[in-house]
């Protein structure tokens, strides 16, 4: 009966080991599995943090985007006005330099387009701040005039 009993002994003990080992395994392994889950939790997270980066990114550029297209259609406008009202004074100054020249002149208003067209060229203007022939050349106009 001792031998049963120290063969039961020593079986008892070597569940006990048996056990502690399989606890010891569990714990080891579930710690794992943590440290994983952890990992892949910190790896989530972080691509939420890019993500919404990104997207905020995107969010400013369209908006940037949208700030030039407006300020472009404003001023597209406000551009072919200037460029119009630019074209319709040079146009009045020409008629008023052709009515001052055939009246002075009493000719043909013809005979002095050349001369009108002249005196436009190298007068100063100052929406450009030169004659046009200076601007155009890069230099003032040489005449036996002055």
């Amino acid at each position: 009966m001792q031998d049963y009993d120290s063969i039961l002994t020593k079986t008892e003990k070597a569940l006990d080991k048996a056990k502690e080992k399989i606890i010891q395994l569990n714990e080891e392994a579930k710690s794992s599995k943590e440290r994983q889950v952890m990992r892949c939790e910190e790896e989530m997270a972080q691509f939420n943090r890019e993500k919404d980066y990104w997207i905020h990114s995107e969010a400013q550029l369209h908006a940037q985007l949208e700030e030039m297209r407006r300020y472009n259609r404003e001023h597209q406008h406000t551009d072919i006005d200037s460029e119009r009202a630019q074209a319709e004074l040079t146009i009045q100054t020409l008629k008023d330099m052709l009515r001052a020249c055939t009246i002075d002149f009493k000719g043909c208003w013809d005979d002095h387009l050349p001369l009108i067209e002249f005196a436009y060229n190298n007068s100063f203007h100052t929406s450009i701040h030169m004659a046009p022939f200076e601007a155009m050349y890069g230099r003032r106009c040489r005449s036996p005039i002055g």
